[in-house]
């Protein structure tokens, strides 16, 4: 069935513009930039074989609704700033024969840039987590949760998200590396191919018995997270959400777990991801990155996939709830700009 333009919502802008930092002035974190600095930053985007992603407040489980399409230096008052166009993409609805009887594809005819990668550039031997500074009502309770994380080996504190919600879920994101991810996954050939481990159409037999201890020792990082983030806030989370990023070469898988504050110890269903993978194997042969959602019945969902040619596609489910999201951040915003 030929692809539906789905596009009805006109009430948020095709095309948007924003300053992502000025020389001068201090970001979040009180660094300061220097004019050649920011001209440096609009360089490299411009220059990037990826485009930047455009989402909501860092929520994963929302669809990349836009893309970086050009950079540009502004002048004011003698500052300099980096200004980034944004390009939404055009949303048309698609058939299939998956799970999911009908899918959502966000396309940009113009601007074929493939999406930048969650996990790019990093190290082979080190986990990076990162959280909201928002999450933590003062630096201290921050300062104790790096210092919870720096005790777990190999794994360090990445930068710091910026979300926008009035309330946001608590949010982390652990970027796994290859050799502690690679076995994770093992039940699934598809994958198996795509970072180029599948030999003579079975499973290595010492891949297979790295699978459970390696999936053990995921779970143990992500128990052992959820409670110090709770721990170092002073407060029992009635809901985390939980990002794994395991990330390759060619492709880059996102597992996206919500741990209530009844969940002692996290279990990721890799069996049943493997085979889910593999369910979804045609339509991700053309993916650089996936995401997967885990439902409280233990069952994995597929939510979307940004492709190789610049695309997304997801489900229709995943695609409401992103222009969900994005219309209750403008309407906030409107309200206080009414205030």
């Amino acid at each position: 069935m030929s692809p539906k333009n789905a596009r009805n919502d006109e009430d948020i802008a095709a095309t948007t513009s924003e300053i992502v930092l000025w020389s001068d002035r201090p970001g979040l974190d009180g660094t300061m930039f220097t004019k050649g600095a920011v001209e440096g930053v609009v360089k490299d985007m411009n220059n990037a074989d990826r485009a930047t992603r455009g989402t909501v407040n860092h929520d994963l489980s929302c669809m990349p609704f836009r893309k970086s399409v050009g950079a540009k230096i502004i002048e004011e008052s003698g500052d300099y700033g980096a200004e980034i166009t944004m390009a939404f993409g055009d949303e048309y609805r698609i058939q299939s024969d998956l799970p999911d009887s009908e899918l959502m594809l966000l396309q940009w005819k113009e601007h074929t840039k493939p999406f930048s990668r969650i996990g790019q550039q990093q190290p082979n031997d080190q986990t990076k987590v990162s959280v909201d500074h928002g999450d933590f009502r003062s630096p201290k309770q921050y300062d104790e949760f790096r210092q919870g994380v720096e005790a777990m080996e190999g794994a360090t504190l990445g930068d710091p998200m910026g979300r926008h919600a009035v309330d946001p879920t608590p949010i982390i994101e652990l970027v796994l590396s290859n050799p502690e991810a690679i076995a994770a996954i093992a039940g699934s050939g598809w994958f198996l191919k795509r970072v180029e481990k599948y030999a003579t159409g079975v499973i290595d037999e010492m891949l297979a018995r790295r699978v459970n201890p390696t999936c053990e020792l995921i779970e143990a990082k992500l128990s052992s997270l959820r409670r110090s983030f709770s721990l170092s806030r002073g407060q029992s989370d009635e809901e985390v959400d939980l990002c794994v990023v395991m990330s390759w070469k060619d492709i880059e898988l996102v597992l996206l777990v919500k741990a209530s504050k009844d969940i002692e110890d996290i279990q990721l269903h890799v069996k049943e991801l493997g085979e889910r993978l593999d369910i979804y194997s045609t339509l991700l042969n053309g993916a650089d990155s996936a995401v997967f959602f885990l439902g409280e019945d233990g069952a994995w969902q597929f939510e979307y996939a940004t492709l190789n040619d610049g695309n997304v596609v997801g489900t229709l489910e995943c695609f409401n709830r992103t222009i969900g999201q994005l219309r209750a951040i403008r309407d906030a915003n409107m309200s206080r700009n009414d205030e």
